[in-house]
């Protein structure tokens, strides 16, 4: 039996108009109000008729421009920060996304000091404090209850990221096909003994990249062994370099026999070509090194082998998702991955005694 709207108001004890405008993320009721509705009408299995869709696609597009959406991106004080470019990228395909749909766009910069707090108003846009916005694009890592805090009140999608336990569309690279590019390409060369340095691990795509080295070791028969594969979270972070005690570790490993290391970004391979050589360590010569990309190819000194993120395709992704979201609020979460792109730099060669 189909779940109407009546039975949702007579589970929350709201009138039946009450439901419908939260259906259609109407501004004239409460937020968690909104939130309330929608989540009950996910646990009931509501799904709006045929003709009812049909009805809110046409009145949505009959008036395009009420339709807002925000793009929050953390701020970074490095002009030459990875995240400024990918950044950039991915508001541009969100850009062209919008033109296409007539919609709406509005950015804004959240400084890292006020991402754990986004659940406060007083650290929100003015734009969505007003109840101005329509729906919300996140870029970068928020954490889980800001993730959740922020979905309660309007429809989100979140970019390369996914928050456990919240239904939230994403749109993301596709991990195993990434890394398993990157794997295979080592091991056609010759290598036997890969190691890998993660970091940043409470996040979910570093949580998938490694799952994704560990998937590939079993597809190409390779053992899995905990001692060379690193996770890094506590001694470097995105603009640090490692301590004395977990360098000396990786150029020991390397010394005794691991011929390639797999990163969790380009970012952190750079770091770890720069404490390799000055350790008197050649790459690729004596070990190859390779991760998923994550800035512009003048900025990878030198060209580092990696897998390049389609950020433009994520971008035109995430506005299309968050436009079918406030269409229709209850539509099934959708988890787009997208392909890489492999690109063949000069940070890996065959092994040393092949």
């Amino acid at each position: 039996m189909s779940v109407s709207q009546r039975d949702i108001a007579l589970e929350l004890n709201l009138s039946v108009a009450t439901v419908s405008k939260s259906l259609r993320n109407s501004p004239e009721i409460p937020p968690t109000t909104r939130a309330q509705v929608i989540d009950t009408a996910s646990k009931l299995g509501y799904r709006p008729s045929p003709n009812r869709q049909q009805n809110m696609a046409q009145k949505n597009a009959a008036n395009p421009r009420s339709v807002q959406v925000g793009f929050l991106v953390q701020s970074d004080e490095s002009a030459d920060s990875s995240n400024v470019y990918s950044s950039s990228m991915v508001l541009a395909g969100i850009s062209e996304a919008a033109q296409a749909s007539d919609a709406s766009l509005s950015v804004y910069y959240v400084p890292l000091a006020d991402r754990d707090r986004l659940d406060d108003s007083a650290c929100q846009p003015v734009a969505m404090r007003e109840g101005l916005l329509s729906g919300l694009i996140l870029y970068n890592y928020y954490p889980s209850h800001i993730v959740r805090s922020l979905s309660a009140c309007l429809p989100c999608v979140h970019v390369l990221h996914r928050t456990p336990g919240l239904n939230v569309d994403c749109v993301e690279l596709d991990s195993e096909m990434a890394i398993g590019q990157l794997m295979s390409h080592l091991h056609q060369l010759g290598h036997r003994r890969i190691g890998y340095l993660g970091g940043w691990s409470d996040q979910s795509h570093a949580q998938a990249r490694f799952a994704a080295y560990v998937q590939s070791l079993v597809r190409l028969g390779l053992p899995f062994d905990p001692s060379i594969s690193l996770d890094l979270l506590d001694t470097f972070g995105a603009d640090e370099q490692p301590d004395h005690v977990t360098e000396k570790r990786v150029i020991e490993l390397t010394q005794q026999g691991v011929t390639a290391w797999v990163t969790t970004n380009a970012h952190l391979a750079l770091q770890w070509h720069t404490c390799l050589t000055q350790a008197g360590l050649r790459v690729p010569e004596d070990v190859s090194l390779c991760g998923i990309h994550g800035q512009p190819n003048a900025l990878s000194v030198p060209d580092m082998t990696s897998v390049d993120l389609p950020y433009a395709e994520l971008g035109r992704a995430a506005m299309d998702l968050v436009l079918r979201r406030i269409k229709c609020p209850t539509a099934p979460v959708q988890r787009v991955g997208y392909q890489g792109i492999f690109i063949e730099g000069k940070t890996v060669t065959k092994p040393r005694d092949i």
